[in-house]
């Protein structure tokens, strides 16, 4: 309907609410908490192939939306995306579920003694789980939620929002910046796969500082950055680091707070990413304005990535332990 608005209001009433809506409840909130419902092993990895898609959508929705506005109008461009949504939506409808219970199935991975272990501990823990706001109770939910609006502020914000025009102010070519976009969506996909899969084997924690540090030492060479090269090495870098940190922290919020709605609480952590990117496409503005420089915002972006390290270092995790691996131990220790 978007499509077809012939005034502001409209549009503003349309795509920027009601579109927005439809957005969020097809967002990487949902699909996180479906897949943490559906795995208890591999769920990392579970998590970081299906959040690729939202980078496998970047590749294929924005050329295709830039050749139909480029020799159509934005109109269609919209409509032909809204036509494609509801292909899709029958599909998710008639084979997605929420849960495994709804049709009779165990999560995968999930052994008796798991299942066991599961009822025991959510029994405890339902004391203070009886609102979705408890959770805030919780020190390691701000040990997450904070590095995550900081996140939001260095890559949809500072980086999706002002990379361009900083680009060009250091008189780079439009191609040599197209091409450094298409690089980074590109491997976002290896970033988000390959973290979700770390996230099965390492200390996710570990890895969620590694990932915002990495990111911090990429501002310092994008601010450097005097060559095509320098350029094209921070496109791969910063492209495996600026989506990789979704799967580790919403695995860590299945691990940490089974207790509470897992979908409100990603939905809790995912709204200060999104504040963090309001504020990251404002501020660095603001501050061009007044400065007519970027190198302040990126300075600042460095301190308060490193800073987000250290935080989610303090978030406790376990050893991962399979499912098999843990009905051997169990085993082994009633014979004992």
């Amino acid at each position: 309907m978007a499509s077809v608005a012939n005034q502001l209001w409209q549009l503003v009433l349309l795509y920027g609410i009601v579109a927005s809506i439809g957005l969020a409840g097809a967002s990487n909130v949902t699909a996180s908490a479906i897949v943490a419902h559906w795995f208890v092993e591999k769920r990392g990895l579970a998590m970081g192939l299906v959040l690729s898609g939202m980078a496998v959508g970047q590749l294929v929705v924005t050329p295709v939306s830039l050749y139909l506005i480029a020799n159509y109008d934005w109109r269609l461009s919209m409509f032909v995306i809204s036509l494609i949504i509801l292909i899709i939506l029958p599909v998710c409808y008639m084979f997605v579920r929420s849960k495994p219970e709804d049709i009779g199935l165990r999560p995968y991975g999930e052994k008796d003694e798991a299942v066991a272990e599961q009822a025991s501990s959510s029994s405890v823990g339902k004391i203070n789980s009886d609102s979705i706001f408890a959770v805030m109770k919780e020190r390691a939910f701000w040990l997450l939620t904070i590095p995550y609006f900081i996140c939001g502020f260095t890559d949809v914000g500072l980086i999706g929002t002002h990379f361009i025009p900083f680009a060009e102010e250091k008189d780079f070519p439009i191609i040599i910046i197209g091409t450094v976009m298409a690089i980074i969506a590109s491997f976002n996909i290896v970033g988000t796969i390959g973290t979700g899969y770390l996230s099965d084997r390492l200390n996710r924690s570990k890895l969620l500082a590694t990932i915002y540090w990495i990111r911090g030492v990429m501002f310092i060479l994008v601010i450097t950055a005097e060559s095509p090269a320098a350029l094209y090495v921070f496109a791969v870098l910063y492209g495996a680091t600026e989506m990789a940190s979704i799967a580790p922290t919403s695995s860590l919020c299945a691990h940490l707070f089974k207790q509470y709605s897992i979908g409100a609480v990603f939905g809790f952590v995912s709204v200060s990413h999104q504040l963090g990117a309001a504020v990251g496409s404002l501020v660095p503005g603001v501050l061009y304005d007044l400065t007519g420089s970027y190198s302040i915002v990126f300075i600042i972006s460095i301190i308060l990535l490193w800073g987000s390290g250290l935080l989610v270092r303090l978030v406790p995790d376990t050893p991962k332990i399979s499912g098999e691996s843990m009905v051997v131990r169990n085993t082994l220790s009633k014979k004992v």
